[in-house]
């Protein structure tokens, strides 16, 4: 469970975050312990360093941010420089994040996990369903969880599953 200071930092990270997004991004929860692992790894460990998976991320499109410094304000300010820590924050595919937070040395270790999958109560059906080789998403990489299924798509669906067994 994490303390009412961090999840107010988490917040804070969040609007930074998202003053450079059209589209606001979500917090997910899985996605919020596997940021926090790594950033309590990264502050143990005394080194930056990526997650060796994700994995257990949802989502067929991820990316990762990590850093290190004084301050949460001045590792966001870093990545908002790089431009490859930027394409992240900005990157239009990008719906939900996990963000993780931890201290060691007196510096402040920072971990953002981005995925193309909402947080939403289908997120574990459509990894599974993508990761089983049965759904794909739309060619500008989403889901849309909530839109009708056509007579086609189904079809594409239920001949991939036959081919499964």
């Amino acid at each position: 469970m994490r303390s009412m200071w961090v999840t107010g930092l988490i917040v804070l990270v969040l609007a930074a975050m998202n003053v450079q997004r059209d589209v606001p991004l979500r917090l997910n929860d899985q996605m919020m312990n596997l940021a926090a692992d790594q950033a309590a790894l990264m502050a143990a460990e005394g080194e930056l360093a990526h997650s060796d998976t994700l994995a257990p991320v949802p989502g067929t499109y991820v990316g990762e941010n990590v850093g290190t410094g004084s301050s949460w304000e001045t590792i966001q300010a870093a990545f908002v420089q790089s431009p490859e820590h930027l394409a992240n924050l900005t990157n239009p595919r990008f719906r939900s994040v996990g963000i993780g937070m931890a201290e060691g040395d007196g510096q402040v270790w920072l971990v953002q996990i981005f995925s193309d999958v909402e947080p939403s109560v289908h997120a574990e059906g459509v990894a599974w369903a993508n990761s089983n080789g049965l759904m794909f998403g739309y060619p500008d990489g989403t889901f849309r969880p909530e839109q009708p299924v056509t007579r086609g798509q189904l079809a594409t669906i239920l001949m991939r599953e036959s081919d499964r067994q």
